[in-house]
């Protein structure tokens, strides 16, 4: 083949399409080095083409084991320039053709030979060819022998591009999976290398640096592993003051270098309390998350909130309450709607589960007023759990502050209706409101609060019915005027109330016990319109002869208020009506009963409790009668229209040209549906039926029967 000069060689491969091919056999004469330059120089237009044409990536390649360190720059160069170009099938072909370990071997060579131009461009090839997540090309360049130890002594050397080349490497390498991040981080030299590179003036190479480092510690607190490469980075003297560095950097190169510096923070966070507040501590450093938690790019917010979650979880939540507009920005990063907002929820959360910092909360105009406003939305549980926390912390001056947000107690009232964990959420907040004091708790029962505790009282659910309980007590506390109101006008709360005595829930039926007290101080007016509430007198009585002891004494305490009050008439009806009880807890109902009726202060002479016993006796013979006799009727009914339709007097079935007619003076009655044929059949059967139908009459009068005709 006839010389061609490098210019000659760039026009043939612009124009003809076969040329590739006697390229690749110049690439292995004497012109290897100008076929290079060629390949170079076109590789900006003809990436692609360059690198599918497998016989010359074959030549190039070889071109790298050249003996002439002239060759070996320029098929370095050239290899370079394919795969940044092409950066989706060029670094797959280059691969193939064997070019990781003949790249590895020229830089090898070079940093021998002490050639850094021909170092430099080599790994910036290499660069390219691993870079990515996961890539399964910086995996086998990390398994080729001697690979990684000449990538940390490049990086050891901290000279220029090959430096910043090894740093970039060593990201892609850790980048493939936490195993290989933590072999090289095994490498001797490694970890105090790249936290030197931390403060290179390279973004791009301190950034990379930042990264490798970032997937090396732990990333859970039992993964022991990864917290012992943390403790080595953390122990590096500069490695805080260097990560604080980074985390101020913005811009196109860096907010990366920030994104991944906070990475590296978390890891160190997560490893004891000590270094938790060390990391806190560090100058600068907080503040810096903090704006980088409320900046625009989302991957650097979400780091920034991983590593403030995890410096306030392993010891250190004073540290990052105490920053400057800390729980503003968690807050509003919780509820921002980002990936951000997790890592953020958790972590004021954490803030909140310590009464001292919950107080920084309740103090923090904008983190109440966004959290209120979250009342409503699908943040609706953790706000009100977060709020309830912080609102204890801080007494009333905090529960006011709450209530004085915009749409506040409306909020919380449509909150507690809400299903499931947001409702008892907000049961937590109404009870912390309630009981931070008593203007906050007048403001909850002048609200829709009342009406939705109302409503919960109804619940079968025995938790939220529970909680509504508690809610109302710790409201009635604050002023028995407002424990009165509740109870006697409130529409569901007495029947709740009953339910609650007599339910299974022990703190429930104290917490109705104390409240049915508090209403019963309110005045002797509500005490004796308490006293005429029948089902809540009947559960009342029956509890305060049988409940466990200390629910006995506060209803024996509300029961006395309302017979001193002027009630002892109805107090010592529903009283004994325990007194006839059969069984065992009846014996022991109508024992304490009977007590209750012969002390202070209904203080009944003994004859008169015995009629009362005795007419209560009656009374539960008869009530056992008619309860025979109603299930009798029930069977009866059931009964008589489970057999076929006959003419009551001759007896013939329905159809076939017979019709039967019903009576309707006995529609209804016990036996069932009484049918003739025809009105000669009803004659003749009517001195017969006549008393049974007079008697159906007389008990739809008295309302024993019902009125509708049967069918």
């Amino acid at each position: 083949m006839a010389p061609l000069t490098i210019e000659e060689m760039r026009r043939r491969i612009d124009s003809e399409p076969g040329f590739l091919e006697e390229l690749a056999e110049r690439l292995r004469g004497p012109e290897k080095a100008d076929a290079a330059l060629a390949i170079a120089t076109a590789a900006e237009a003809h990436a692609h083409k360059l690198a599918a044409c497998g016989p010359l990536m074959a030549a190039l390649v070889a071109a790298l084991g050249s003996d002439d360190a002239a060759v070996v720059e320029v098929a370095s160069v050239a290899v370079e320039r394919i795969v940044e170009i092409d950066p989706v099938a060029a670094p797959q072909r280059a691969a193939g053709a064997g070019a990781l370990p003949a790249l590895l071997g020229a830089a090898a060579r070079s940093r021998s030979g002490g050639d850094e131009s021909t170092l430099a461009v080599a790994l910036q090839a290499l660069c390219h060819i691993t870079q990515g997540q996961c890539s399964p090309l910086a995996a086998r360049l990390a398994a080729a022998p001697g690979a990684q130890r000449l990538l940390v002594d490049c990086l050891t050397s901290g000279r220029g591009g090959p430096a910043e080349s090894a740093a970039v490497l060593i990201q892609n390498i850790c980048n493939v999976d936490a195993a290989h991040a933590r072999r090289l981080a095994s490498e001797p030299g490694a970890l105090p290398a790249l936290v030197a590179a931390l403060r290179w003036p390279s973004l791009p190479a301190a950034g990379a640096a930042a990264s490798a480092l970032s997937r090396m510690p732990a990333v859970s607190e039992d993964d022991a592993v990864g917290r012992a490469i943390a403790r080595r980075i953390g122990a590096e003297a500069d490695a805080l003051p260097a990560l604080a560095s980074l985390l101020r950097l913005r811009g196109a190169e860096g907010t990366p270098a920030a994104l991944n510096a906070a990475s590296v923070v978390a890891g160190l966070a997560v490893v004891d309390e000590g270094h938790a507040q060390r990391v806190a501590r560090e100058p600068g450093l907080l503040a810096s998350l903090l704006a980088l938690l409320r900046g625009r790019d989302h991957g650097a917010a979400l780091n920034a909130a991983a590593a403030l979650l995890r410096i306030a979880g392993t010891g250190a939540a004073g540290a990052v309450a105490a920053a400057d507009g800390a729980i503003d920005a968690l807050a509003a990063a919780a509820l921002g709607g980002t990936d951000a907002g997790a890592c953020a929820k958790h972590a004021l959360t954490t803030i909140a589960s310590d009464p001292q910092e919950a107080r920084r909360i309740a103090q923090s105009p904008g983190a109440v007023g966004a959290l209120t406003a979250a009342l409503g939305s699908d943040f609706a549980g953790w706000a009100s759990y977060t709020l309830s926390c912080a609102v204890r912390a801080g007494g009333a001056e905090a529960g006011g502050r709450v209530l004085a947000a915009r749409g506040a107690l409306e909020s919380i009232a449509a909150a507690l209706r809400a299903p499931g964990e947001a409702g008892l959420s907000a049961q937590l907040l109404a009870d912390a409101i309630a009981e931070s004091g008593p203007g906050p708790a007048r403001l909850l029962a002048n609200s829709d609060v009342v009406p939705a505790l109302a409503a919960a009282l109804r619940s079968a659910d025995g938790t939220v019915m529970e909680g509504s309980v508690r809610v109302l007590m710790s409201i009635a506390k604050a002023d028995t005027a407002v424990a009165a109101r509740i109870v006697v006008e409130e529409d569901g709360v007495a029947e709740g109330l009953a339910a609650a005595i007599e339910g299974p829930c022990h703190n429930a039926a104290m917490n109705a016990a104390c409240l049915l007290i508090y209403a019963s101080c309110g005045s002797d007016a509500v005490a004796r319109r308490l006293a005429r509430t029948p089902a809540l007198m009947d559960a009342a009585a029956r509890a305060a002869c049988a409940a466990p002891v200390a629910v006995c004494i506060n209803l024996h305490s509300a029961l006395t208020l309302m017979a001193e009050a002027g009630a002892a008439a109805e107090v010592a009806a529903v009283l004994s009506r325990c007194l006839g009880e059969a069984g065992a807890d009846g014996e022991r109902r109508s024992l304490i009963a009977r007590q209750l009726l012969l002390n202070p202060p209904l203080s009944l002479p003994a004859e008169a409790v015995a009629v009362l016993a005795r007419s209560a006796d009656t009374a539960a013979a008869l009530e056992a009668r008619a309860a025979a006799l109603e299930a009798l009727a029930r069977a009866a009914a059931g009964e008589a229209r489970a057999r076929p339709a006959t003419c009551a007097a001759c007896g013939r079935f329905a159809g076939g040209g017979v019709s039967l007619g019903t009576c309707a003076g006995c529609a209804g009655g016990l036996a069932g549906r009484v049918a003739y044929c025809g009105g000669d059949c009803q004659r003749a059967a009517r001195p017969a039926h006549r008393p049974y139908c007079q008697a159906v009459a007389a008990a739809r009068s008295a309302g024993l029967v019902p009125p509708q005709h049967c069918p």
